[in-house]
């Protein structure tokens, strides 16, 4: 494993460690979201959905999940550290 690689997944330890701590649910889950936070989750979707279309790494979608429970901060490393491995 590459050391890109690694720091992806340490990142999106740390910060699902810290979603965690926190208390559960992101703030874009609550009525009093940001509107940039919920633009954000939205682009980030559709970013996913297309990129697992094209380049078919339906283990990909793992991200999903892991974005609407812990937030954008777990998720986008996350799907990055996903996406760099090799796909036969």
């Amino acid at each position: 494993m590459s050391g890109l690689r690694l720091s992806y997944l340490l990142a999106a330890l740390l910060a699902a460690g810290f979603a965690v701590a926190d208390g559960g649910l992101p703030a874009w889950a609550g009525l009093t979201a940001a509107p940039e936070l919920v633009c954000a989750g939205v682009a980030f979707v559709l970013w996913v959905l297309a990129e697992v279309m094209v380049r078919r790494n339906w283990i990909a979608l793992v991200v999903l999940p892991v974005g609407l429970l812990l937030g954008l901060g777990p998720a986008l490393p996350l799907y990055l550290f996903i996406r760099t491995r090799k796909i036969s």
